[in-house]
């Protein structure tokens, strides 16, 4: 790297860290210990703008919507289910993994009991499996944000069936009109019908700040 690529990431770096932190000042007194579970990397997505800590397991996986669905009717009870993990090819959603991009094939995949779990960002099995372990020891059940996005083999049902989850701090990025109080649209994505990346524009439909601090969901 030359010094010029150098001075600049570092001067990125220190910009972030400001931004970041200026941003963690707007959350409310006793509100920054949160916990986002999410079917995608979305989650990570929020932490590092914050400049706090992982405090989920779901960062840098995915879930298939039945999976997520699943995982989110009990979330207790999987997060204390051993992980064990498994290459795609065991994966009963084999036929859909072999339509997407290489990487989804390759990547690491674990099993809470009869829910599966994606882990897209990580290179080991044994990586995977140590932040998951790590980093649900830290979730806060009493600060839960619960966020679905319209994606991975979703349907209506998995959409109403969340609306009516016994989360009060929910919402379900979406690729069509439900007319449900919990979903925020994605007008890029609704010619495909699919959220495919809501890691892109959503801050145009959502105020992180508003959202930890819980008045987005009064």
């Amino acid at each position: 790297m030359n010094i010029k690529r150098r001075l600049r990431n570092e001067i990125r770096g220190i910009g972030n860290k400001i931004l970041s932190s200026y941003r963690k000042g707007l959350i409310a007194e006793g509100k920054d210990d949160f916990t986002i579970i999410s079917n995608t990397c979305w989650a990570g997505s929020v932490y590092r703008y914050f400049g706090l800590p992982y405090n989920t397991p779901t960062v840098g996986c995915g879930f298939f919507a039945d999976d997520y669905i699943r995982f989110l009717s009990d979330l207790k009870g999987y997060l204390k289910t051993e992980l064990i993990m498994f290459p795609a090819e065991e994966s009963r959603h084999y036929e859909t993994i072999l339509t997407q991009p290489l990487k989804f094939q390759k990547c690491p995949y674990g099993r809470l009991g009869d829910v599966e779990v994606r882990f897209a960002h990580y290179k080991t099995p044994e990586e995977a499996h140590f932040h998951w372990e790590q980093r649900k020891k830290r979730v806060n059940f009493n600060h839960l944000i619960i966020k679905f996005s319209e994606h991975l083999e979703c349907t209506k049902d998995h959409i109403m069936t969340f609306d009516n989850l016994p989360y009060h701090d929910k919402f379900v990025f979406t690729a069509h009109d439900y007319n449900i109080s919990s979903q925020i649209i994605f007008e890029e994505f609704l010619s495909l019908g699919d959220v495919k990346d809501d890691t892109l524009h959503y801050n145009k439909y959502i105020n992180l700040v508003d959202m930890v601090n819980g008045t987005m969901f009064i």
